[in-house]
């Protein structure tokens, strides 16, 4: 008896014990993690809202980027016996509902739906890619039929770039961070910029999370409660560029184009507009991005601010303008443009030119002729002139990816720096740079901040912030810069850019063929170069620059004139011709308004200045020395023309007067005169002159005073 008492003690004590220390390990060891569940069930916790990713658009309103959310669908299969059992309705007939409703409204198959139904599980992930538009609509058949089986839960959002490829580089592309170490509050999920527009703007782009107090059950389901608060999310952003995507279309066809036709390895173009410093394209293209994917073009860098070049000859008409600022020449100055020999270097142009005038060493692009200007310009000017046009330095676009470009100070430079300087070799630019230094000369000598930012705008399509123009520096003086933009539109009439050359629009600009350094060198490749073009229009009223680069183009197309100088030719003849743009009917206006002539014959050159000023008539003069009097004029006196056009004014002694010509139905005599005296008349009478030697002209072919025809061609000879 008491064995059997002993046994039952010591079985008590034992259940006891093991009781006890169950509850020790359940209740204060936790290792089932019970006060976790116990919280969730009875405390709330939050979760986060995520906030929708802003638009990007171009100038017009023109979507360019935008952001879907995507929801995962799960459905409750206890909810749906409940309902079936309620509304006396067969399960099939339920489960046949719900596959219909979502693949009418989402490109999920019914068959798959029901697959996924018929599952054994109590809770079944339908899809995890349902758009917010597609849930909506699904919510919205559910609710009508009082069938609240599904539960909706953010899962992803997805970038969308509504033009494809357009402007890809530029534009960049966004990362998902999707954080699940927190797995009482859920993932939380991010969506930052990674490169370009997207990086650049982010701030503005990103939204702020909301959040709201949720109470789970058992299974981890959300269930309703009362009094839970939450936070609202604050809508991020949209971004308006300064880019027109109709111009960035033209650009980037033109480009892609020019990559193929001259095989380069690259190719660059910026737009901008030199009166507000606004971006209008900016595409940066490569040979490998045909046989790219989207994503990786994206994340690629943005070569129009991040491929350094030498820009080669299109850095002449600044030293130029430098030259002119200090008063060291003069446009009919004349200077030695044979081969130079330096002792150690010799300095030569692509073809030989021996005796040129200041404004033919710009028109003709000498090497010899600028590298003799920078001489007397001097090392110290020269830099300071470059660092003030923004070489060296960033543009302060505030463009993911730019560089600064190089640009030595002129304590480190070597003996030859000054003059390859000048013909732009030992330095590099991008192309927003050039193109920005551009238009300092197209506005008249305004050192811009391009942007590409033109305004911000909130979800109620309130302005948050804009772009203001932004001048940073004035330089050198209006008439130095009108004299410079001479030089560039006669680049196009007669010089190195005559194939830009358009009958209805005027263009200034700038050839520019620059060696490549070798890779790992420091000699310049021997079939390698940089090809550039940068020119603006129109010339009465500038509204558009253009530069375009070619890196490394087949060296059959090595020359500008050959490969950027057509591409910005087609790039311009397009951009003219959309309905958006008004150049052509503003030059329209412009040319209504017409002014006659005055008669300046024999006064000098104060007395005619006085006379064409009040008359609001732009001129130019040629062979204005002092004491010299007016022998010609063009147009005649009492001819009506437009004032956007410059009259040409020609200057002499009192035997001169004799020699020229009233009828310009007559030939003039050329004999004596300059050629460049000879030119500008020959122009101006549509004469086409067959010009052989250098110097003072000795003979014509037409006799003085003879019946001229149009375009007639007259053979001179000059010694």
């Amino acid at each position: 008896m008491n064995s059997r008492l002993n046994v039952l003690k010591t079985c008590i004590i034992v259940l006891a014990l093991t009781w006890a220390i169950y509850l020790f390990i359940v209740q204060i060891i936790d290792v089932f993690n019970l006060s976790y569940r116990r919280q969730i069930r009875y405390n709330p916790s939050k979760e986060i809202i995520i906030p929708m990713r802003g638009n990007i658009y171009d100038r017009n309103g023109e979507m360019l980027a935008s952001t879907i959310k995507y929801y995962q669908i799960d459905i409750d299969k206890k909810a749906v016996h409940n309902y079936c059992q309620k509304n006396n309705k067969s399960l099939n007939e339920v489960y046949d509902f719900i596959a219909t409703t979502i693949s009418n409204n989402s490109n999920h198959s019914k068959n798959s739906i029901l697959n996924k139904l018929n599952k054994k599980a109590d809770n079944i992930m339908l899809s995890n890619s349902i758009k917010e538009s597609e849930l909506m609509n699904i919510s919205k058949e559910f609710t009508a039929a009082n069938l609240n089986a599904i539960t909706p839960s953010f899962n992803s959002m997805k970038r969308v770039y509504a033009k494809g490829n357009l402007g890809a580089r530029l534009l960049g592309m966004v990362k998902d961070i999707k954080d699940d170490s927190n797995a009482k509050n859920r993932s939380v999920y991010r969506m930052e910029g990674f490169c370009g527009i997207e990086s650049s703007f982010n701030q503005y782009l990103n939204g702020e999370y909301g959040w709201k107090e949720t109470l789970l059950d058992a299974n981890n389901s959300i269930i309703s409660y009362p009094n839970l608060q939450e936070k609202q999310p604050k809508n991020s952003n949209s971004v308006y560029l300064t880019l027109d995507s109709e111009i960035q279309q033209i650009v980037e066809d033109n480009l892609w184009s020019g990559i193929k036709k001259y095989k380069a390895q690259n190719a660059m173009a910026v737009v901008m507009n030199p009166q507000t410093g606004e971006i209008l394209a900016m595409a940066g293209l490569s040979r490998k991005d045909g046989s790219t994917n989207e994503s990786l073009i994206r994340s690629s860098s943005n070569l129009a601010v991040s491929h350094r070049f030498e820009p080669g000859s299109t850095i002449k008409p600044f030293v130029s303008l430098l030259a002119l600022d200090k008063k060291l020449f003069k446009s009919n100055d004349y200077i030695d443009c044979s081969i130079y020999n330096l002792g150690n270097r010799i300095i030569r142009d692509s073809h030989e030119m021996k005796r040129l005038t200041f404004e033919d060493v710009i028109v003709k692009s000498s090497n010899v002729g600028i590298a003799k200007v920078a001489e007397k310009i001097g090392p110290v000017d020269l830099y300071n002139h470059y660092i003030t046009l923004g070489f060296g330095n960033k543009t302060g676009a505030n463009i993911y990816g730019e560089t600064a470009g190089n640009l030595k100070k002129y304590t480190s430079w070597s003996g030859f720096t000054l003059h390859s300087l000048s013909f732009g070799q030992e330095i590099t630019v991008n192309t927003l740079q050039l193109t920005n230094a551009f238009c300092t000369l197209a506005n008249g000598g305004r050192v811009l901040r391009p942007y590409i930012l033109k305004e911000v705008r909130d979800s109620n399509n309130k302005i948050v912030t804009k772009t203001d123009v932004k001048t940073i520096r004035t330089i050198s003086k209006p008439e130095n810069i009108k004299t410079v933009q001479g030089y560039l539109k006669n680049v196009v009439q007669r010089g190195t850019g005559t194939p830009t050359h358009l009958d209805y629009i005027t263009i200034a600009g700038k050839t520019g063929t620059a060696e490549k350094i070798e890779a790992g060198s420091t000699s310049y490749g021997k079939y390698t170069y940089t090809s550039v073009f940068t020119g603006y229009f129109p010339t009465e009223d500038p509204q558009y620059v253009l530069t375009v680069v070619f890196d490394e183009p087949d060296y059959a197309y090595h020359y500008a004139t050959m490969s950027a100088v057509p591409t910005f030719k087609n790039i311009t003849e397009q951009i003219i011709a959309l309905p958006t743009c008004k150049v052509i009917p503003n030059l329209k206006k412009e040319q209504q308004i017409m002014v006659k002539m005055p008669d300046i014959m024999g006064l000098n050159k104060k007395e005619a200045q006085k006379t064409l000023t009040k008359n609001n008539i732009k001129f130019q003069c040629i062979d204005d020395k002092s004491n010299d009097i007016v022998i010609n004029q063009f147009p005649k006196p009492g001819v009506a023309f437009n004032p956007v056009n410059e009259c040409i004014v020609v200057f002499g002694n009192n035997e001169d007067i004799n020699n020229t010509i009233h009828d310009n139905s007559r030939m003039p005599n050329l004999v004596g005169m300059s050629i460049r005296k000879a030119i500008s008349i020959a122009k101006n009478l549509k004469i086409e002159l067959e010009i052989t030697g250098s110097g003072v002209i000795v003979a014509q072919s037409i006799q003085t005073g003879e019946k001229l025809s149009y375009l007639q061609k007259c053979r001179v000879r000059a010694e």
